[in-house]
């Protein structure tokens, strides 16, 4: 799994958004209709690493590169890389990776000292394993408590992939019942027209922000996603409790925002 404690700095961020520029492209291997397994949806190609989603990233360039969390392995690694973390961040793999690694480059320029918790570069890739519920229930939140600063990268802002990813919902819900800060970061396109349509109509912002369901959640590995699951059944409340808390959260940084 890796540690949950260690931390990428700023520095160690743009020099990981170089090192993956520097590729120009990934290879995308060719995806499956659902609809008929052995048919190809789409063929193989190669994507421009601008283009490229942080699971591509990850499946394309961590992967293939390291033995180990990146962290423990970054070719020429720059000075104060990697310190004890104090921002968990919690994002989509579906999400575009230099859109990502901009906003918290951003976020750390204005915020000397901070270092992330970002499990692309934290966790061993190649050695995620399964874990036990407890991890879920316990080590985990614990985790997030102790870091004590959560960042919530939501995009599009009119379909936010991590509020349908199982993952990042139950990292919310950690940080929320821990009484941890959250902050929610939108990247600036994202923001632009995240206006333009809050000046047209404000309850189209406040409809894609409240369509949250933890049970119709998906995650790239299903074990994690029933582990989680039966997390979320143990609590109090169960789903509706859980879904409620996130929800909750969403109005409180829509009014706030607008």
């Amino acid at each position: 799994m890796g540690t949950l404690q260690q931390g990428a700095s700023t520095t160690l961020l743009k020099h990981f958004r170089v090192k993956i520029l520097e590729c120009h492209s990934v290879f995308v291997p060719a995806a499956r209709n659902p609809g008929d397994p052995y048919a190809i949806a789409e063929p193989r190609k190669h994507l421009p690493v601008n283009e490229a989603t942080t699971g591509d990233i990850v499946e394309q360039y961590i992967k293939q590169r390291c033995n180990g969390p990146y962290v423990e392995c970054v070719e020429d690694p720059p000075i104060d890389c990697v310190g004890p973390a104090n921002v968990f961040v919690s994002h989509a793999w579906k999400y575009n990776m230099i859109d990502l690694l901009d906003q918290l480059i951003i976020m750390g320029e204005n915020m000397p000292g901070r270092y992330f918790w970002i499990d692309v570069l934290v966790v061993d890739q190649n050695d995620t394993g399964d874990l036990p519920h407890s991890f879920w229930s316990v080590t985990f939140k614990n985790a997030i408590q102790d870091i004590g600063h959560t960042v919530l990268v939501l995009a599009p802002w009119n379909n936010p992939v991590p509020l349908a990813r199982a993952w990042c919902l139950w990292e919310v819900y950690c940080t929320l019942d821990s009484g941890v800060k959250i902050d929610i970061l939108l990247p600036k396109s994202e923001h632009l027209l995240l206006r333009a349509s809050v000046q047209k109509d404000f309850d189209v912002l406040t409809e894609a922000m409240m369509e949250v369901d933890a049970e119709q959640a998906d995650a790239h590995n299903m074990l994690d996603r029933d582990m989680i699951f039966s997390a979320i059944r143990r609590l109090d409340g169960g789903f509706h409790r859980f879904n409620l808390t996130i929800k909750k959260l969403l109005r409180k940084w829509v009014y706030r925002k607008f």
